[in-house]
């Protein structure tokens, strides 16, 4: 198995409370026994894209803390 074998990405909707719950569900599932060792939240929108404020809070702010909460009991704390 090499790294790029054991790189997962998923498309969530950080704004969403079901959509992240879901994704980390699945990737539990996926895992089995395995710990997920890193997770790159690469979400965010802006003024540039026509975004309403409470939009860009929810997305930049609210999202990656939804994310981490959700996935952060995957990471093995022994190893990062």
């Amino acid at each position: 198995k090499t790294a790029g074998d054991a790189v997962e990405l998923l498309n969530i909707d950080v704004s969403s409370d079901e959509s992240v719950q879901s994704a980390a569900e699945a990737l539990t599932a996926k895992l089995g026994s395995e710990k997920l060792y890193g997770l790159v939240n690469n979400a965010g929108t802006g003024i540039m894209h026509n975004t309403p404020p409470t939009e860009i809070l929810d997305t930049n702010t609210r999202g990656p803390r939804r994310v981490t909460d959700h996935f952060l009991p995957l990471i093995n704390q022994d190893c990062g």
